[in-house]
């Protein structure tokens, strides 16, 4: 189901079905992200450790040219870990990548307000409460760019998480409108 378009691609909801047809060229797209690596059945799984990754095929979003994908946004719903880090139910951007020959285009930008008010419209469907947004980025000085992204549709540093090769910001973004 199309959800929107920017020029001539295409937004959906990536479902399952269409997770496990493009697993390759996602796994490519998600493996843009510096820092981190997935696997095919990472990007595939409903569960990571004990957390389960609600909603995600209804969160999820994927951008085609046509048959290709050419940018991801995964999402899903995650609970409150009662810490500083995750202190409310969320919408969690598990992932998010643009195709390289696509980048520096605006694309990142429009796909993510289609996100944010698409899972605005939607909702919690499993958890409680307002729908809020969080995000963790690298926090290096390369990844300014990113995190300047996230700031400009309201998202709020709260915390940082350490990883044995980076560090993390944790962002949430509290009553998107």
């Amino acid at each position: 189901m199309e959800i929107a378009q920017i020029d001539n691609l295409i937004i959906k909801i990536l479902d399952k079905a269409k997770a496990e047809k493009y697993s390759n060229d996602l796994q490519i797209l998600m493996n843009q992200i510096p820092k981190v690596e997935f696997s095919k059945s990472e990007i595939l799984e409903e569960k990571k450790g004990e957390r389960e990754l609600l909603g995600k095929w209804s969160h999820s979003l994927i951008m085609f040219d046509n048959e290709k994908p050419v940018g991801i946004i995964i999402g899903y719903e995650r609970g409150s870990e009662n810490n500083e880090q995750y202190p409310i139910n969320s919408i969690y951007i598990g992932g998010f990548s643009i195709a390289h020959n696509y980048q520096h285009k605006g694309l990142g930008k429009k796909f993510l307000k289609i996100f944010l008010d698409f899972n605005k419209k939607i909702g919690l469907n499993y958890l409680n409460g307002d729908v809020n947004f969080s995000v963790q980025t690298n926090s290096a000085n390369w990844n300014k760019h990113v995190q300047k992204l996230y700031q400009s549709y309201g998202f709020e540093k709260i915390s940082e998480k350490q990883y044995d090769n980076r560090i993390d910001n944790v962002y949430f973004l509290k009553g998107y409108i």
